[in-house]
């Protein structure tokens, strides 16, 4: 077990310090002495407005990583450094993470005597958990920012309307992340459903209460024209009228 932790501490280590040395090397700067933005102004015009605007951060997605090799066909930008690092990391880390969830699916599907069917169930319905709570992240903030970095990289052209919606979803995740808990955890759903319940049970009581005031006002009209109609009877010779 401390081999297993020492080799994904040192490959942890390889991948978060070649990422940070490719990140270092690109160049950000404001307009106009940023170096990227004589390239961005070459191939879309239309944001000349970027040359007078200092709030902008602009990167060189040209520029090379100190890295002196024989060959000039190896020559790396930094942006395909990240590309790279990113590309390998999940070359490695999707396969293992497959396995592993089939793996310990495959466990815990077995009749095993070291542990009961209820501890059985328990631990699959964790893992369960666990596996939507890892892919809330993915989906809400690696896929959408994944999207966004690619449009540079591409050349895309996409609607403003796409990419609004891309970072109105990175900003759910957190939102989502907690639904998931309160549904997938058994206790946090029991409670989730008795506060639901208890809020339900306060709305609709609110509602029926002009209903209830109404059938109560026409009850008070009621006993008011029963009473007048007794009176009537029993003093025919002294009508008396009630509003």
């Amino acid at each position: 077990m401390t081999l297993w932790c020492i080799l994904a501490s040192i490959n942890f280590g390889l991948f978060l310090g070649a990422g940070l040395f490719a990140v270092t090397f690109l160049p950000f700067d404001h307009p106009p002495n940023a170096s990227g933005l004589r390239k961005i102004l070459s191939k879309y015009p239309i944001y000349s407005f970027l040359q007078t605007d200092p709030a902008f951060w602009i990167a060189d997605e040209t520029a090379l990583l100190p890295i002196d090799l024989p060959i000039d066909f190896f020559e790396i930008t930094s942006l395909k450094g990240i590309l790279l690092v990113v590309g390998i990391a999940l070359l490695e880390f999707l396969p293992m993470l497959a396995f592993s969830i089939g793996h310990s699916l495959y466990m815990l599907s077995l009749n095993s005597s070291f542990m009961s069917d209820a501890r059985r169930k328990l631990q699959r319905s964790l893992l369960i958990a666990l596996i939507w709570q890892a892919l809330a992240p993915i989906l809400t903030m690696a896929v959408p920012i994944a999207f966004i970095a690619s449009i540079p990289l591409f050349a895309f052209v996409l609607p403003q309307e796409a990419i609004n919606i891309s970072c109105i979803i990175v900003t759910l995740h957190g939102k989502v992340s907690a639904i998931l808990i309160c549904l997938l955890t058994k206790p946090y759903r029991r409670f989730t459903k008795r506060l639901i319940r208890r809020i339900l049970r306060i709305a609709i009581t609110d509602l029926k209460k002009p209903l209830q005031l109404k059938v109560f006002a026409q009850e008070i009209q009621q006993d008011i024209l029963r009473s007048r109609q007794v009176w009537d009877k029993s003093n025919p010779s002294k009508p008396v009228s009630i509003k």
